[in-house]
């Protein structure tokens, strides 16, 4: 839960200052095509301040996905490298129950009891 809400908090602060700079992108666009009114063509403006405006929903919505596929990727990366492991050996009941009793033999504890002598 900590590291969900570590994420939320850092695609949030992201989130607002790419706003932030779509909207100061929004602002600047329309000075600057009022400043040039001579040398740029209405229409071009228009679409251009169209498309900053489109920007600046975008944005998020990019960097939102690109996050969650990095965090995807790194479960692929989990279970490429699970791939990559070696095999471990099959244990067949004889094997096991001679790895039991070699155990036993060694004074290993079978009856699952825990004592605590001597404890204050």
């Amino acid at each position: 839960c900590q590291t969900t809400i570590t994420f939320e908090a850092a695609a949030r602060w992201l989130a607002f200052r790419l706003d932030m700079l779509a909207s100061v992108f929004v602002i600047v666009s329309p000075l600057v095509f009022v400043a040039l009114r001579d040398s740029i063509d209405p229409a071009f403006a228009g679409l251009a301040l169209v498309y900053a405006i489109a920007m600046n929903a975008l944005f998020p919505w990019m960097v939102r996905q690109s996050a969650e596929v990095e965090n995807l990727m790194t479960s692929v990366e989990r279970i490429h490298e699970y791939t990559l492991l070696e095999r471990e050996e099959v244990l067949d009941d004889a094997k096991t129950k001679r790895k039991e009793e070699e155990l036993r033999s060694q004074g290993w504890p079978h009856t699952g009891k825990i004592q605590f002598k001597k404890m204050s």
